[in-house]
């Protein structure tokens, strides 16, 4: 089912994530550079970024929201507000702009088409993140020109 608008999640209300206890330790002294009380086969959930508890991430894909990834997210990096916008699929056709008001307050981007951001939708966006491995689709578009967006692909992430 596609999603006629996004819904917004805040981090903040997100139930608290089980404690776990890190200690950081020198490459010098020949001990791991982090260690947690994890069990064996999973990994731990690195300590909380302080960088991006007031921004707001916009996921524009053609996915259903995944409320375990936001979960884990709401744990990792308290504040974060997530919207996630489902995408129409489309087969080599790009999908009709996103609502400018979608950007309200956004400052990191994941998507693949250019198309859905109107430019100069957010003055505040400063990072995309690519579904794809390549950016071919995005050399004309006015947030691709700016020096201070930063843009990552999806290079390797299938291999």
């Amino acid at each position: 089912m596609i999603c006629p608008t996004y819904k917004t999640w805040s981090t903040t209300s997100m139930p608290e994530p089980s404690s776990q206890t890190y200690t950081q330790k020198s490459h010098k002294s020949g001990q791991s550079a982090l260690s947690s009380n994890n069990t064996m086969g999973s990994l731990p959930s690195p300590p909380s970024s302080p960088g991006l508890n007031n921004d707001t991430l916009l996921i524009a894909i053609p996915h259903p929201p995944d409320p375990n990834w936001i979960a884990t997210q709401a744990s990792r990096h308290p504040g974060l507000k997530i919207r996630w916008y489902e995408t129409e699929r489309t087969l080599g056709t790009p999908p009709k702009p996103l609502p400018t008001d979608t950007f309200d307050g956004v400052t990191l981007v994941c998507t693949n088409w250019p198309q859905l951001i109107p430019p100069f939708a957010s003055p505040n966006i400063r990072f995309i993140q690519l579904s794809s491995a390549g950016a071919d689709r995005w050399v004309d578009h006015p947030l691709y020109k700016d020096q201070n967006v930063m843009f990552c692909n999806a290079s390797g992430v299938h291999a």
